[in-house]
């Protein structure tokens, strides 16, 4: 698994916003098993490439619903 990109920052972003809350735990549980952020990502996108039937089938209960359109405006 080598990213045969010379620069890494030249990756597009992925767009993802996971919340606060939830990054937080993840980031923790992570550095407890020695694993990056990163390394976890890419990780999970090379398994599902190699075996998506039973990646997605084992995630599916975790898959957060889909929202459409914009974030409602803060009161204030």
């Amino acid at each position: 698994m080598t990213n045969t990109n010379s620069d890494r920052h030249r990756n597009k972003p992925m767009g993802i916003r996971p919340d606060d809350d939830l990054q937080e735990r993840t980031k923790k549980t992570l550095e407890a098993n020695d694993w990056t952020m990163t390394e976890f990502v890419s990780a999970c996108m090379e398994l599902v490439n190699q075996n998506p039937s039973a990646m997605l089938k084992r995630l599916a209960s975790f898959k957060p619903p889909r929202v459409r359109g914009r974030p409602p405006k803060a009161k204030g």
